[in-house]
């Protein structure tokens, strides 16, 4: 900012000529989109892509950033658009961080399998839910219209045809002899047979087609605590049936308190720390961890401006720890090892899901605040994880050291996962969180179709 001091008379110094200049922010947009082997054409002067039915699609994105700024990592989601019905979840993917002018491709699967013949349009969505600072909105949309062709749920038409044949033959015979006897014979015949035939058959079917629930299977749960326990518990049940039954420590000053749907009406109890009682609860025996896992907990905060621990796990040796939770300004952090990703985004007082999976193959870290990533890394480093470490929630607490870092409020459905979730995956826990932890289903759909057939055959002979 360019500033002018001048000096008054009286001593006083007046500031003449500021200038603000304001930061450079992102701006993303959707470039384009296609759908890989679809068919262009054109219907009544509307471009469309035919997508073929019974197969899974890519969609490919563009995404652009515009702006004069860089955007931090976000998502996008891809909807369907159908007339009559509204959005249709689809996919959504992560889209990197991008620099001022840079463009990543971003790829959506689409499986069309169980959706019947239709027309819609497909519909982007950039930044769902408006946590990335951009210049601009208005941009964050594209739409191509579509149509599913090659489906088999139409009753077979028979078309209509007449046939109309007519036989006269005339045959003439002349017989003459002579000499004394002089016979003529003359033989004539001319049969004529006319046969119609006029038949009429009109068929009205109506054909009600249902797309059942397309039933995403979840990787296979390695603990699930739902805290439905009555208030004066001091263990909780694991209910994915591994027996990782928590427990509150007896050398804790008080346990946890579970109350009802204190994080949502439709998720039952949920469980509440508090710093100043010492809350914790441990996990009563080892949880091994893969070279790939996911850790996810619904949270809501009780207080703010103090780094704060939902969920830890290891002992305090470099790179064997994991940690989830918020720091002193509130934004949520996930470490695994010696890695650590930060979100931007600042905790409130809502009840929020929060999502960290760790990928070793990939070389990926990736934080979810609801269903959008908000941090991410492709640098992480072995988890050195012995198969002896212990979970704590409601605190640091890492191996044989005294616990830190308590926790003020409440958690629910606490899960971890020996995979990496994948973002469909991550969506639908947001969607659905009282699945029951190996199946999610997505909306089912009913379309009527009704057709008319009409036949009618001729025939003459």
């Amino acid at each position: 900012v360019p500033i002018t001091i001048k000096s008054a008379a009286v001593g006083q110094l007046l500031l003449v000529n500021l200038v603000g200049v304001p930061l450079p922010q992102a701006d993303l947009n959707a470039a384009s989109m296609s759908v890989a082997g679809a068919r262009s054409s054109t219907t009544n002067g509307f471009a469309q892509v035919q997508v073929p039915r019974a197969a899974t699609n890519r969609v490919s994105v563009i995404i652009k950033n515009d702006g004069k700024g860089v955007a931090a990592a976000s998502s996008a989601a891809l909807a369907a658009d159908l007339p009559g019905q509204g959005l249709w979840y689809i996919d959504s993917q992560p889209v990197p961080r991008l620099a001022a002018g840079a463009s990543a491709t971003v790829n959506f699967s689409w499986d069309t399998a169980r959706w019947p013949n239709l027309t819609g349009q497909l519909k982007l969505i950039i930044d769902p839910y408006a946590v990335l600072p951009e210049r601009a909105k208005g941009n964050n949309t594209r739409s191509l219209s579509f149509r599913i062709a090659n489906g088999a749920i139409m009753p077979t038409e028979t078309p209509s045809r007449t046939f109309t044949k007519t036989l006269t033959p005339s045959k003439t015979r002349t017989i003459t002899r002579t000499p004394t006897i002089t016979k003529t014979s003359t033989s004539t015949k001319t049969p004529t047979s006319t046969k119609t035939l006029t038949m009429t058959k009109t068929n009205t079917p109506t054909v009600t087609l249902t797309v059942p629930p397309t039933m995403v299977a979840a990787p296979v749960l390695r603990l699930r605590y739902r805290f439905d326990e009555a208030d004066t518990a001091t263990s909780y049940a694991d209910s994915s049936g591994n027996n990782n039954s928590l427990a509150c420590n007896i050398a804790d000053t008080t346990c946890p308190h579970t109350q009802q749907f204190a994080i949502n009406n439709d998720m039952g109890g949920a469980l509440y720390f508090s710093s100043s009682d010492a809350t914790l609860a441990r996990v009563t025996a080892p949880v091994p961890l893969a070279s790939a896992f996911s850790l996810s907990a619904w949270v809501r905060l009780a207080d703010i401006g103090h780094t704060q621990v939902f969920l830890s796990h290891g002992d305090s040796v470099t790179n064997k720890s994991v940690v989830l939770g918020v720091n002193a300004t509130n934004q949520a952090f996930c470490t695994v090892g010696a890695v650590t990703v930060t979100s931007t985004t600042a905790f409130n007082f809502a009840s929020h899901l929060l999502t960290c999976v760790y990928d070793l193959n990939s070389g990926t870290l990736v934080l979810y605040y609801d269903r959008d990533v908000v941090a991410t890394t492709n640098s992480v480093l072995p988890y050195l994880n012995n198969n002896t470490n212990t979970l704590s929630l409601g605190a640091r607490w890492l191996g044989n050291t005294s616990a830190s870092d308590y926790f003020d409020g409440w958690l629910d459905e606490v899960s971890i996962w020996n995979s990496a979730l994948s973002p469909r995956e991550v969506e639908l826990l947001y969607n659905q969180p009282r699945d029951n932890g190996n199946r999610v289903a997505t909306r089912t759909a009913t379309v009527t179709i009704t057709r008319t057939a009409t036949a009618t055959a001729t025939k003459k002979k």
